[in-house]
């Protein structure tokens, strides 16, 4: 037979009721200056590139899952503005592995926790 499947409800916020997922998302346009060094030669090198990371925060959002319902609140949540940072590079032909640590704190003064964010994943170049 049929049957329903309830949520597993983790915390109750006020204002929501029981909140299923939680999201903070900030956009930031980055810029990087890097110096790319290549360990071989021929058509699809493999490289590595070092640099310096900076950015401007374009906007940002949380969005509340709760009771089925989906809540999107647009604010500035105390964020900084600008950021910048370090990253490192590895990369084959058309595709790399990055990281980047930011050595600016992701919250304005006394306005946050205080918290240096990092990220890593796999990019492709745009050539």
């Amino acid at each position: 037979g049929d049957h329903m499947v309830e949520p597993v409800f983790t915390e109750e916020i006020e204002g929501y009721g029981y909140v299923e997922k939680t999201k903070l998302v900030a956009s930031y346009l980055t810029v990087p200056l890097l110096l790319e060094v290549h360990l071989t030669s021929g058509d699809s090198p493999l490289y590595v590139q070092v640099g310096a990371i900076g950015g401007i925060k374009l906007g940002s959002h949380t969005k509340v899952k709760h009771g089925g319902n989906k809540d999107k609140n647009f604010s500035d949540f105390y964020l900084a503005p600008f950021r910048y940072g370090g990253t490192v590079r590895l990369g084959y032909g058309a595709i790399y592995l990055y990281g980047n640590y930011f050595a600016s704190e992701m919250f304005r003064s006394d306005r946050g926790p205080v918290m240096n964010p990092y990220t890593i994943g796999i990019g492709f170049p745009a050539f």
